[in-house]
């Protein structure tokens, strides 16, 4: 398996997704849908989204960053705060609808795009 299609959002009793040793280096956006019912996911890391910053802090803040990322799609809001960032990810920069965007508490030393 080299990717996770995005349509597992549909499974809403998930519980737990296995898919260590596999070569998956992006979660799907509308992962973040599962995070009510999903209490474990085993996934070898680093991944590329989320990026490995977010990643590294293991499967709640991974779970918090993909379901603020498909709210954002239609709240145009995002809060990316305290994730020690080291720039903006590409995910990020796709929502180009967004009218607020707050980056604070970061390790953003450059406004450079992570695309």
């Amino acid at each position: 398996i080299t990717q996770l299609p995005s349509g597992l959002a549909v499974l809403t009793n998930l519980t737990r997704i296995n898919v260590s040793k596999n070569p998956i280096p992006k979660l799907p956006l509308d992962f973040g849908m599962l995070r009510p019912t999903l209490r474990r996911l085993d996934i070898d890391l680093p991944l590329q989204l989320p990026p490995p910053e977010i990643s590294s802090m293991g499967f709640p803040i991974i779970m918090r960053y993909l379901e603020d990322l498909l709210a954002a799609a239609s709240s145009c809001h995002l809060e990316a705060m305290g994730l020690s960032l080291e720039a903006i990810p590409a995910e990020v920069v796709d929502l180009t609808q967004l009218t607020a965007l707050l980056l604070a508490a970061n390790s953003i030393h450059e406004l450079h795009l992570g695309v």
